[in-house]
């Protein structure tokens, strides 16, 4: 997962990692981006990569409101979807591999409105490992700027025709570094010279788009700088967070089956 983030970036960094063009008065950026703030992205338009301010979690176009009633800010990549079926009369749930091409609410911006979001550190609450306990910030150990591959949209207000642009980061696998270290997803880095491509006005097919995402993800390490303890009702949820530790770690081991019995179905 990702809620929280920071960016810490001038003016000529960002142009010289972007190929971009900012206004010599543009204002440093050192924030840190909660839900539904506003955070810059990097995008292209009629040809011209551009850094836009959208705000963080992805408001559907069919919403009535700026805001969807559900958690909006990461798109998960693949995962397991619990379906209600009836089985001789009686309710059953069962688990259904899903891609996020595959989902209703991401799988139109996943193909045509690609961007991503320059992340100098994301952070996470830990639940296990030294640290447990305290928020960490996780920093690549090269501290370069990430750019986390996202998807966006525009949402227009009926009543005033305002047109809000917002997006949702891509989460996957955890890194190495991350989940032994109290977290069990992380979002999903892209290697510098696959920025361009992943953020081209050009439609991609939503298995096409996955595979690059797959092929594409930066292999990096990270170091985590301690920041303030939660609240004490933290250990409250360790057995939980472990469990959806555990759950995450079978689904990867697992994937493969899941992949294989949902190409037999489709």
């Amino acid at each position: 997962m990702c809620a929280q983030y920071r960016i810490e970036a001038n003016r000529e960094y960002l142009e010289r990692v972007y190929g971009i063009k900012l206004p010599k008065d543009f204002e440093p950026y050192d924030r840190r981006i909660l839900p539904y703030s506003e955070a810059p992205v990097i995008l292209q338009k009629k040809g011209i990569v551009l850094l836009e301010e959208m705000v963080f979690s992805l408001i559907p176009p069919w919403s009535d409101k700026p805001k969807a009633f559900f958690a909006t800010h990461n798109a998960r990549l693949d995962g397991l979807k619990d379906v209600k079926k009836k089985v001789k009369g009686k309710e059953v749930v069962e688990e259904k591999y899903q891609t996020i091409y595959e989902s209703g609410l991401w799988k139109g911006p996943f193909t045509k409105q690609r961007c991503v979001v320059p992340i100098s550190g994301f952070r996470e609450p830990l639940y296990w490992g030294d640290l447990a306990g305290h928020w960490g910030l996780f920093r690549s150990k090269d501290h370069e700027l990430l750019s986390a591959a996202a998807i966006y949209s525009e949402w227009t207000d009926k009543k005033t025709g305002e047109v809000v642009p917002s997006f949702a980061i891509i989460t996957d696998d955890p890194y190495d570094d991350v989940e032994k270290n109290g977290h069990h997803r992380s979002p999903l880095f892209l290697k510098p010279d696959a920025v361009e491509e992943w953020i081209s006005e050009e439609k991609i097919e939503g298995p096409d788009a996955f595979k690059f995402l797959r092929k594409n993800r930066l292999k990096t390490k990270f170091e985590i700088e301690p920041q303030e303890e939660m609240a004490a009702s933290w250990k409250k949820r360790v057995k939980e967070k472990e469990e959806e530790r555990e759950f995450e770690a079978k689904f990867r081991k697992e994937r493969p089956k899941y992949v294989a019995a949902a190409k037999e179905t489709a």
